[in-house]
């Protein structure tokens, strides 16, 4: 049997506050459990929600794992957290009315021994590494997911740029379910040297845009999860993220690194001056520049009109 290793890494980023929520468990008997939940819902009610369906998690592995698990019940443990997370988050609102509104994501992965399944409800992801590839096992609940499945396209940048922090379902308190993967098997069967990645969408700063192939590059480029963690979270602050960023890594033994190392990155990113305008902020600017100069352009023909009449 493998040995599973792990690592998790949250950054604020560019917020006052770090609502989002990681966990990474060792369960005992080769069973092990990552984690990631983005809280919305104001400051406080980000934060709240996505510790309490961490602490929520954390509580119902415990009790289930108290006693022998088979492989079977697995997907009934992870539905029993979800379930679990919305009735506590409903009766936090109930209790304090100045929390309606609150919400998170939860993605995550319930691992025992060589078997694993995936649970998602909201934005954040499950990434799975495997046979020299990295593909998106989860599906987004959000406003940009659905427009790709309708339209069959991509978002474009103005798009993504408006709704690409709406969600269609969420641990709100309320009756919305997870996706529970595989959808049609027990579990999914995990070989030496596959791996995972779970982040919140603060990873992922332009989201019409194809992540895979930079993300295995970086985690396999790098000689520990720690440090591809960080590189990880490093590249999309400096590619402009304005989220909360967080990550969770899981290798089932040992990746098959490149030979070619990708060089440490100084952590915490730090601002770089000069470079901090968000695409958002450029379309504001853009806008009130075409908006100066029609102003400007009308003026100047009032101008000409006022001095032809003037020589008539």
């Amino acid at each position: 049997m493998e040995k599973f290793n792990y690592y998790q890494l949250s950054f604020v980023g560019r917020r006052e506050e770090n609502q989002d929520s990681s966990v990474a468990l060792d369960l005992g008997n080769s069973c092990y459990f990552l984690a990631v939940a983005d809280g919305m819902g104001g400051a406080a009610g980000g934060q709240v929600a996505s510790q309490l369906v961490a602490k929520t998690a954390q509580q119902v592995l415990s009790n289930s794992f108290s006693t022998s698990v088979e492989p079977s019940n697995l997907k009934d443990i992870l539905t029993e957290i979800y379930l679990e997370a919305q009735k506590v988050i409903s009766v936090k609102i109930q209790s304090r009315k100045d929390l309606s509104g609150m919400g998170t994501t939860l993605t995550c992965v319930l691992i025992q021994k060589n078997k694993y399944i995936v649970g998602n409800l909201g934005d954040s992801r499950v990434y799975v590494l495997s046979k020299g590839t990295c593909h998106q096992i989860t599906q987004d609940h959000s406003y940009l997911e659905d427009y790709k499945n309708k339209s069959g396209k991509e978002a474009d940048l103005n798009i993504a740029e408006k709704y690409g922090h709406y969600l269609l379902k969420s641990l709100d308190g309320g009756e919305d379910t997870p996706d529970i993967f595989p959808k049609n098997e027990e579990y999914y069967e995990l070989k030496p040297k596959d791996g995972f990645l779970l982040c919140s969408d603060g990873l992922l700063p332009n989201k019409s845009n194809s992540h895979e192939d930079m993300f295995y590059k970086t985690i396999m480029g790098t000689q520990k999860l720690q440090y591809a963690a960080e590189t990880l979270i490093v590249n999309a602050f400096n590619e402009g993220s304005t989220d909360n960023i967080t990550v969770a890594l899981g290798e089932y033994g040992k990746f098959d690194r490149t030979n070619e190392k990708i060089k440490r990155v100084k952590y915490p990113p730090v601002e770089k001056k000069g470079k901090t305008i968000s695409r958002k902020s450029l379309g504001i600017v853009a806008s009130w520049c075409l908006l100066t100069v029609a102003v400007l352009l009308i003026l100047f023909q009032k101008l000409l009109f006022k001095e032809s009449k003037t020589d008539v």
